[in-house]
């Protein structure tokens, strides 16, 4: 039987789907993450091993989708596969997902850190917001691959590092991260790098409450191998805690985002905002 709604989260590494079977209960499917360009071909596959026909929505949130370009060619090829296709970013799916257990229209901020970082809002009017997320390449401090390649540069003796920025590489250097954070207990070199990256994060979330003027409550809650370590979510946390005037309220994520969204389909815009942290989509 084709499920009602179907929600795909294409991630780094994973590829998971979602659904709802008529007796209420949430089913899924995960493999290895595919390029986007290759998800519509991909998702066609999965539709013929289950069965399925055309479905009434189809919810994607994918890595390296933000412009409105990216957001409607995706669009446009999965369009056989449901009669409702939503298209956001992995990141947005992620903040979407996020607040289902929160009042509506309140001011939400995401922080993501994992091999790289990136904070997303939105505010009451449901305007997108955003700070970081440049790449392994730009910026992504206090992400995994930042506090990896601060690692391994001081034990170098401040060398650079010669091998090329492949995705490999950065997942390489991204694995690190934890072996600083576990150190951090004992090792003051390493304390004072965690300390560095749990600041720089703190930035993002600052800059992003900023951006919706900072002095109104706002929910926070977070995604991400990093965040997911509670000591180092303590210290992004702290950092985050006095800049800014408006209060914050720290809120745990409940399920990944694709099974939420199974659950709460109407969480998900199906009108995608124009702007997102100032930048254009065209």
């Amino acid at each position: 039987m084709t499920p009602s709604t179907v929600t795909v989260d294409l991630g780094g590494t994973r590829l998971r789907l979602a659904w709802m079977t008529g007796a209420g209960i949430v089913m899924g499917w995960e493999q290895t993450a595919v390029p986007p360009s290759d998800l519509p071909k991909t998702l066609a596959r999965i539709w013929k091993k289950k069965k399925w026909g055309q479905t009434n929505r189809l919810i994607v949130g994918s890595k390296g989708i933000w412009t409105g370009t990216e957001r409607l060619n995706l669009q446009h090829a999965l369009q056989g596969l449901a009669k409702t296709v939503t298209v956001v970013s992995d990141v947005e799916l992620a903040l979407h997902t996020a607040f289902v257990r929160t009042p509506p229209k309140t001011n939400r901020i995401l922080i993501v850190a994992g091999t790289g970082s990136i904070a997303v809002g939105t505010n009451k009017t449901g305007t997108l917001y955003r700070a970081g997320g440049l790449g392994p390449g730009k910026g992504d401090e206090g992400s995994g691959y930042w506090i990896g390649k601060e690692f391994l540069r001081n034990k170098r003796a401040h060398r650079a590092d010669p091998r090329p920025l492949s995705p490999q590489t950065v997942k390489k250097i991204a694995a690190q991260a934890k072996k600083v954070i576990d150190q951090s207990r004992h090792n003051p070199q390493c304390a004072a790098l965690v300390r560095s990256a749990q600041s720089h994060l703190a930035d993002l979330i600052i800059d992003v409450h900023r951006q919706m003027g900072g002095q109104k409550t706002v929910w926070i809650s977070w995604a991400g191998s990093l965040m997911s370590n509670k000591r180092f979510r303590t210290g992004v946390r702290a950092f985050a805690r006095s800049p800014v005037p408006g209060a914050q309220r720290w809120l745990a994520p409940s399920d990944s985002p694709a099974r939420t969204a199974a659950r709460h389909p109407d969480k998900i815009p199906l009108i995608i905002p124009r702007t997102v942290g100032g930048f254009k989509l065209v």
